[in-house]
């Protein structure tokens, strides 16, 4: 499929990248030789050892949101609340969402809070097995007077109950259940999503 062709496609160019790297700082310390005598070269290697250690972190990071931005609905389905979250936390910074998590605990209804296009959304993240019903609803109501939000969002892993969507649809609240979930995952266009927020 092209979504897996993509995945390809990117993983090759992180490895590729991540080689050439290599490359670059094994060849510098290869030819060390060829600077001048007087060189300091504890500073040198300091610089060296300095540079190597922030390409390595860069690297890891950049690896870490490659591979969260490719799990699938199966591994999404076994993650804990607070792994959700931060699933989420990622996936928003990608579609080109300001994004932060509140407080683990007291988060007033809210795990995430957005800033999209000057507008802010409080988030409740859902990873559940069953139907969510109107109590997910009613947090991130609450959320949006506390955080003083636009709106508010509730994202789920699974489906919601009509009397969720009855609730929602009276105060500004909206609804991304799986099917969604799934959309964003195989990074399929969000622009109408988004739109929701505006």
């Amino acid at each position: 499929t092209l979504f897996r062709s993509n995945y390809i496609k990117k993983l090759s160019y992180f490895f590729i990248e991540s080689i050439v790297l290599f490359l670059v700082i094994l060849s510098f310390l290869l030819f060390k030789t060829t600077l001048p005598i007087n060189q300091n070269w504890i500073i040198v290697l300091l610089i060296i050892s300095f540079c190597l250690v922030l390409i390595i972190k860069i690297q890891i990071k950049k690896w870490n949101r490659f591979r969260i931005l490719h799990f699938s609905i199966k591994k999404v389905d076994k993650m804990t609340g607070i792994e959700f979250e931060n699933f989420l936390l990622t996936y928003f910074k990608s579609l080109g969402c300001k994004a932060q998590t509140t407080k683990a605990s007291n988060d007033y209804g809210a795990d995430l809070i957005l800033e999209y296009k000057k507008r802010k959304i409080s988030v409740q993240a859902k990873r559940y097995q069953g139907t969510i019903g109107v109590k997910a609803v009613q947090e991130v109501i609450g959320s949006m007077a506390y955080y003083n939000t636009d709106c508010g969002l509730v994202v789920t892993n699974s489906y919601y109950s009509k009397n969720a969507e009855e609730l929602a649809f009276a105060n500004n609240v909206i609804l991304w259940d799986r099917d969604v979930l799934i959309q964003m995952m195989n990074h399929e266009n969000m622009t109408g999503y988004l739109s929701e927020f505006l």
